[in-house]
């Protein structure tokens, strides 16, 4: 007889390529606008995806307070969570008609385990959440933010052993529910969530008739892993959080940013996040651990700011990594806004994955800004394989 653990680590690690992942930091604007954001966004958002547009503000622009900004993606075409929990109650119900002799019922229980697992079999579910507090005081010389975020984001999936349903026969027909035991099916949860405390500063230089921002941002991350591998007739969704599957672990690291004004409407941007590498280890589960991956990513911009319009465009210069048995991304962003009178604004955008890893999404995006002080801003999206997202912000800008 093969060897169910082994065999369900193998299947499940073979197929988690596919699970979505990338996490972002959630400006509902910059969301609306197909997450592009490295040389539009706005000041009190500057510190999540380039310190260096803290100092461009408006002349009534003092401080802006962010309280919060959420924001949510999830891609669950097929009920992967839900339908493991189901099949772990089947298989409760399984082993008392076995135990009572109930064949004809144990059969009727063991069609509908076979057809739940096979249905859910290789198809991934991901979930990205992401939220943020923050103060930001913008200036010329000096500009700084501090910033309170966690990102979370991460993935399930469903594998199905045909070996499985010769063994439940076994067990019926021999009235031995100990062989259930051997179940070869599982289910697999990966997920991280990484908080940071960050300060950001940037200073403005103006060389000739342009004008050139640097920017910096020094943080504490805090990386929480989980690793849940759990037989089929064992899965318990309400387990995946607890200590025996979470890790934790924490470090010093940084992003440094720049922003190039070459016209008073056009500009450009670039920024790195995560100067240091870093390897977060997750627990070890039924002998197998993997490994979360933080690296340098590199991300450049184009923004035309005009009275009404905004056009940006994002471009991930190299790949973006998480776990290590996962496939990479590699994301292209375009928006736009239309701003009348700074009351209200609509946007659009689209987010493109050149590695096929992360379903393409479409944005669409309101704002409301009552007397400009007031923010509500407010952001949903969607792409293929059911995924949808959204985000919100409350803001004052004084």
């Amino acid at each position: 007889m093969h060897t169910a653990k082994t065999t369900s680590i193998a299947l499940a690690l073979a197929t988690a390529t596919s699970l979505g992942h990338s996490a972002d930091n959630w400006s509902a604007r910059n969301q609306a606008m197909g997450g592009a954001g490295v040389a539009s966004s706005n000041y009190d958002a500057a510190s999540t995806v380039n310190p260096a547009l803290l100092t461009e503000f408006g002349d009534s622009d003092d401080i802006a307070l962010v309280i919060p900004s959420l924001g949510v993606e999830v891609s669950d075409k097929n009920g992967v969570i839900d339908s493991l929990d189901t099949v772990s109650d089947q298989f409760d119900t399984l082993d008392t008609q076995i135990n009572a002799g109930q064949i004809p019922a144990a059969t009727i229980t063991k069609d509908a385990i076979i057809s739940e697992l096979s249905g859910i079999s290789g198809k991934p579910v991901y979930a990205n959440l992401g939220g943020r507090i923050g103060v930001a005081i913008p200036g010329k010389t000096f500009a700084f933010a501090i910033d309170l975020r966690t990102d979370v984001e991460g993935g399930a999936i469903g594998v199905y052993d045909p070996d499985d349903e010769e063994l439940i026969n076994q067990a019926i027909i021999t009235g031995d529910s100990a062989l259930l035991d051997d179940i070869g099916s599982s289910g697999l949860v990966m997920a991280a969530s990484v908080s940071e405390l960050a300060l950001a500063m940037a200073t403005e230089f103006t060389p000739g008739k342009q004008r050139l921002s640097i920017g910096v941002t020094p943080k504490y991350q805090r990386v929480d892993t989980i690793l849940y591998l759990q037989r089929a007739n064992n899965f318990d969704s309400g387990d995946i959080d607890t200590d025996d599957f979470r890790n934790d672990d924490g470090n010093f690291n940084m992003d440094i940013g720049a922003a190039w004004w070459i016209t008073e409407k056009l500009n450009l941007g670039l920024a790195v996040q995560n100067l240091i590498s870093a390897d977060y280890d997750t627990v070890v589960v039924e002998g197998f651990q993997t490994t979360y991956q933080i690296k340098p990513l590199a991300t450049a911009g184009v923004a035309w700011n005009g009275p009404l319009f905004t056009y940006t465009f994002d471009a991930d210069l190299n790949t973006r990594n998480t776990f290590k048995e996962l496939d990479d991304s590699q994301f292209l962003r375009a928006g736009f806004e239309f701003n009348a009178a700074d009351w209200a604004a609509l946007r659009a955008g689209y987010r493109h994955d050149l590695k096929d890893t992360r379903e393409n999404v479409f944005t669409l995006g309101v704002g409301f800004s009552p007397f400009t002080v007031f923010h509500f801003d407010l952001t949903g999206s969607i792409g293929n394989n059911d995924t949808y997202g959204a985000a919100l912000e409350l803001k004052f800008m004084l």
